[in-house]
């Protein structure tokens, strides 16, 4: 369970479901599963580990509707603005405060697995992506409160 201070609308399945089809596939479960209970907002515990590099804070988790205060956090506009930038079957799902996103997996192969896209090693493609989670589940159980 998590808590969101700032939170968007409320979405439907049918929204969803638009979305899925604009992408040409599903959403992981779980990752399904947080948009109709929450649709994204900015969590209360939001640090997270990166492997090798410290921690992070998750900022906002994009959501499908989000206000029109918020349309820098809609999932659709965020996965046109990263399209060609961050790799393919990768979904831009949350960015921390630095610009850097937290990604899931839609491949057949790790689907529903959480990754850190470092956007400052961009032009070095084997550094970019840091595995986080291998589910959205465990991504969201592995938040901590922040020090700061």
């Amino acid at each position: 369970m998590i808590e969101m201070n700032d939170k968007f609308i409320r979405t439907s399945e049918e929204k969803i479901a638009a979305f899925e089809k604009g992408l040409g596939r599903p959403l992981p479960p779980q990752y399904r599963q947080f948009l109709i209970s929450y649709n994204g907002g900015r969590p209360k515990i939001d640090e997270f580990g990166i492997p090798g590099q410290g921690s992070s804070q998750a900022n906002f988790f994009y959501g499908i509707d989000v206000g029109k205060d918020y349309k820098c956090y809609e999932l659709k506009k965020n996965v046109d603005v990263l399209k060609g930038r961050i790799p393919n079957e990768l979904l831009p799902i949350a960015d921390d405060p630095g610009g850097n996103q937290i990604c899931i997996s839609l491949s057949p192969d790790d689907c529903g697995r959480v990754y850190f896209w470092d956007h400052e090693k961009e032009l070095e493609p084997d550094q970019t992506v840091i595995p986080l989670a291998d589910s959205f589940d465990e991504f969201i159980d592995s938040l901590r409160e922040s020090e700061e």
